[in-house]
């Protein structure tokens, strides 16, 4: 009885917030259909560069262009792995895992205060052995060992360590 009221009140409000949702949608897509380019271009201006009006010397100088990155990137990491272990592909159920600790192993590594150590190197191992552990069993003998090689060196450092 008494929470009947608000009750209502909050249904009529959801109701409410679905008819708006599905308007929203509705809307959208009407202008994608209908040349939504030109429609949204009388809401959204970008101005126009005439390649006339600018040498191509005057729009490549800037100053990210001059920056050069030597940092290597998550994606070059993951590139360089499948690089060293093209072929067989890694099984789905343990590729996160195996490019989830890359990723983070990466951004452990890139950070100028990583020191690498015995303890790391240890906890590195461990944990890749812990998870992979099984691997060996489903596809055949080796197969793990040349993971962890392959991830190693795309991460710099040597499997010997």
């Amino acid at each position: 009885g008494a929470d009947a009221g608000p009750v209502r009140a909050q249904r009529s409000f959801v109701r409410r917030q679905r008819g708006v949702s599905l308007a929203a949608s509705a809307i959208a897509l009407i202008v994608t259909v209908q040349g939504g380019s030109a429609l949204l271009s009388t809401f959204v201006s970008v101005p126009q560069v005439s390649s006339s009006k600018y040498s191509p010397t005057a729009r490549r100088a800037s100053a990210l262009d001059s920056y050069k990155n030597t940092v290597k990137t998550v994606a070059q990491t993951i590139d360089d792995f499948y690089t060293a272990y093209p072929q067989p592909p890694v099984l789905p159920m343990y590729r996160t895992f195996v490019v989830d600790l890359m990723t983070q192993t990466h951004l452990a590594v890139v950070d100028s205060r990583f020191k690498y150590d015995s303890v790391f190197a240890l906890g590195l191992w461990r944990g890749f052995q812990g998870l992979m552990g099984s691997y060996d069993k489903l596809v055949g003998s080796g197969e793990s060992d040349k993971i962890w090689k392959a991830l190693v060196e795309s991460l710099g450092m040597s499997p010997d360590q």
